[in-house]
């Protein structure tokens, strides 16, 4: 049963109790979560390099950072700006503005072929693991 796995990985899974537990300690008025689901694609998981963490702040795009801060790589060294246009590119055309929040952590995908995915949002705190950088 499909629905009954699905609720099994949720209840089994740290990374969601730690989100929710993380959530609820905001107190009820800022507890605001949501689950959406979306298709699996294999290789976001075989690709982690091109996930990446954006922080936006007043609906600016401020920053961007690759979301797996232990590896380096010469490719996204190589490809830099490129990313970056691309993300800001996404970000002016389906993002901003539509997120009923001014600033908020946001995490994107690069497939090969350069489209973007949004994987998730977050809140803008420094509870939202900062990649790259420091709070």
């Amino acid at each position: 049963n499909c629905a009954a796995d699905l609720i099994e990985i949720f209840i089994e899974s740290s990374r969601i109790r730690e989100d929710l537990v993380r959530s609820t300690s905001f107190g009820k008025q800022l507890f605001n979560s949501h689950i959406t689901l979306r298709e699996w694609l294999p290789e976001i998981p075989e690709r982690p390099l091109f996930e990446f963490r954006a922080f936006v702040h007043e609906n600016k795009l401020n920053a961007i950072t690759q979301y797996y801060s232990v590896i380096e790589s010469t490719e996204l060294q190589q490809r830099k700006e490129e990313i970056k246009s691309i993300l800001l590119k996404f970000f002016e055309e389906h993002i901003k503005g539509k997120i009923p929040h001014e600033s908020f952590v946001i995490d994107f995908y690069v497939k090969e072929n350069n489209e973007v995915m949004v994987i998730e949002l977050n809140p803008f705190h420094n509870g939202a693991g900062a990649g790259l950088f420091d709070w």
